[in-house]
């Protein structure tokens, strides 16, 4: 593949840079580094960056994150607003295999039974945070520029493939710049500014920790990068590799007042996730076994979309904590079980029994679990009544 002018600019400027690897290092080493994490409060800060926005499109346009990831929105726009041609068609090949070369999962479970839910260090929890590992998805989140990124990979691709990525989106860069011209507005700036000013508050600071110790998890300061959503007015979420990963149509801002509180509850929710992942393994086998050994097959692993495995008690359980029981008990005037924000079926069904224990500053046990356990027979029984 011919490398235009501006390619060979960048390939200069990249060889140019090598000389500041022992630096790069510190900076990139910061992105890992759990044990400083650890001495803080937990906390969430919402960032904004051209790099990570541009990557997460071109993750998706490429289809080369795990497909449990995978947004078809985002491909289908592209086709439509700018064309693939042969030449992008081979871009995006290479770029999928050098990312697909880097990224590790740790832990699948494709075949999936009562029994091996029960054997697995996870059991109905979110997967550890080492699940994936991924660090060119580290060094582009924790960037606010492509270059700053591309800086951050010379100690982990070989010289070749930082050649390749840099020329990757400087092939790609204008169709991203008119892609995402929108959210390096004032709007975008203010909505950051209000965000992190609302999450810094001592209630959610507060919340989080108390989220943390009904875990019996270990604090992080969670970062929240806000990304372009092809399609539909609304918001979604996700944590990846420890990364909250906030999809957000150009169209919501600036928000309501309301919209503001579901869409900060959002972001709290990702972070709970985290703070489950982070939980001690051991302590996640229990608890499993303590809620399986009451429900036996009543936990339908065929029949429990649109969740998954999660349906049974991971979902439910943060969505009560980082929203229901944070409405409720801070903000009642936002409170509403319908709110599809937290409308999870079993959220009604567990809910007094989570708010006994969170309340009480009671952590996660097998006592909890067995109650969580009944309450789901009674739903199933009662949905099988109807």
């Amino acid at each position: 593949m011919n490398l235009n002018s501006r390619s060979k600019t960048i390939q200069i400027l990249l060889f140019s840079l090598i000389a500041c690897i022992a630096s790069i290092d510190t900076m990139y080493a910061d992105c890992f580094n759990s044990a400083q994490a650890q001495e803080k409060a937990s906390s969430i800060t919402t960032h904004y960056s051209f790099a990570a926005d541009a990557f997460y499109c071109m993750d998706q346009v490429s289809e080369a994150i795990p497909k449990w990831f995978l947004m078809p929105d985002y491909l289908h726009y592209w086709h439509e607003q700018y064309g693939i041609t042969e030449i992008d068609r081979e871009y995006l090949q290479q770029y999928t295999a050098i990312r697909k070369k880097y990224i590790t999962i740790h832990d699948e479970h494709p075949d999936i039974t009562i029994q091996t839910i029960a054997e697995a260090s996870e059991g109905l929890f979110a997967s550890a945070p080492d699940f994936i590992d991924d660090p060119i998805a580290c060094a582009f989140f924790s960037s606010d520029t492509i270059h700053e990124a591309c800086t951050k990979l010379i100690p982990i691709l070989t010289q070749e493939e930082q050649l390749f990525i840099c020329n990757f989106y400087a092939h790609f860069n204008s169709n991203l710049e008119k892609t995402l011209d929108s959210y390096t507005s004032e709007i975008m700036q203010t909505h950051v500014q209000k965000q992190n000013e609302f999450l810094n508050t001592q209630t959610i600071r507060d919340h989080l920790e108390n989220i943390r110790n009904f875990y019996n998890s270990t604090p992080y300061q969670y970062q929240a990068h806000i990304v372009w959503r092809p399609t539909g007015r609304g918001f979604c979420a996700t944590i990846y590799d420890s990364h909250i990963i906030i999809q957000l149509s150009p169209d919501m801002l600036p928000m309501s007042q309301k919209l503001f509180m579901i869409y900060s509850g959002v972001c709290i929710h990702e972070a709970t996730h985290g703070f489950s992942a982070r939980a001690p393994q051991e302590q996640k086998k229990a608890l499993t076994q303590a809620f399986i050994t009451v429900t036996g097959e009543l936990v339908d692993i065929q029949t429990a979309a649109p969740y998954g495995l999660s349906t049974f008690i991971e979902e439910p359980l943060v969505q009560i904590l980082s929203q229901a029981l944070l409405y409720k008990k801070q903000y009642p005037q936002y409170f509403d079980l319908d709110c599809g924000a937290y409308s999870h079926p079993l959220v009604r069904c567990y809910l007094p029994y989570i708010e006994e224990y969170f309340c009480s500053n009671k952590s996660i046990d097998t006592n909890l679990m067995q109650k969580l356990a009944q309450a789901y027979i009674a739903f199933i029984n009662q949905q099988n009544t109807k």
